[in-house]
């Protein structure tokens, strides 16, 4: 389970990056009657950037390391180093860890907390999404303008990953939406603003696959 927020760090190779709040509720007689919890603080930028030696969340590499079994095919996942969110450390191993083994631990232990296949298919299909996000390529365009060519594969494949129409996803990564009293204006967005906007985008996907739904910030 450590896999969907824990992280390589310089100082640790497995960091916890969140954090959890705990409640008990116990009876007039002091006996325990309920535990909730929530998690929070969930380092969301850890996605879209990691320091020199340093990791994204072990997720990532797992997926990428399993990327040739059946059932992970249709990610289209490759080696970590192939793409820009998971190489930016340029530590995509760990003295020690076999990520494909600790694949299989993480999704065990999904099952065990009551999470289907159905759904785990669904977490890996948004965190595939993520990576293939990163390696959108947005061109510079006259007029403070942006686009993505029709063909990007990792646009094609991101769409199909989180079920959107591409030319929705190719238009509104390079468009913004202003509200101006009773009319609506679609603007374009310059290629800085559109790249950072992308990264938005996949720290906000992050924050509702983790874990499955459970509140996150």
């Amino acid at each position: 389970m450590e896999a969907l927020g824990n992280a390589k760090t310089i100082r640790n190779d497995n960091s916890s990056r969140f954090g959890k709040y705990v409640e008990l509720e116990f009876d007039k007689t002091a006996e325990h009657r309920r535990c909730s919890h929530l998690y929070l603080l969930l380092e969301k930028s850890r996605v879209v950037f990691q320091a020199s030696n340093e990791r994204n969340y072990h997720i990532f590499y797992q997926l990428c390391a399993v990327r040739d079994i059946p059932e992970m095919k249709h990610l289209h996942l490759k080696h970590p180093d192939k793409f820009r969110f998971t190489r930016m450390g340029k530590a995509p191993e760990i003295d020690n860890v076999d990520d494909s083994e600790t694949f299989y631990e993480m999704s065990e232990g999904l099952f065990n907390l009551g999470i289907t296949e159905e759904q785990q298919l669904f977490l890996f299909s948004v965190l595939a999404a993520i990576l293939h996000m990163g390696n959108i390529e947005f061109n510079e365009e006259r007029n403070d303008s942006c686009s993505i060519n029709s063909d990007n594969e990792h646009l094609l494949i991101a769409a199909k990953l989180l079920g959107l129409e591409v030319a929705q996803l190719q238009k509104w990564l390079c468009h913004k939406t202003l509200k101006a009293r009773n009319e609506t204006v679609v603007m374009s967005l310059k290629q800085k603003d559109a790249f950072a906007g992308m990264e938005a985008f996949c720290e906000t996907y992050l924050r509702f696959s983790f874990p499955l739904g459970r509140e996150a910030s």
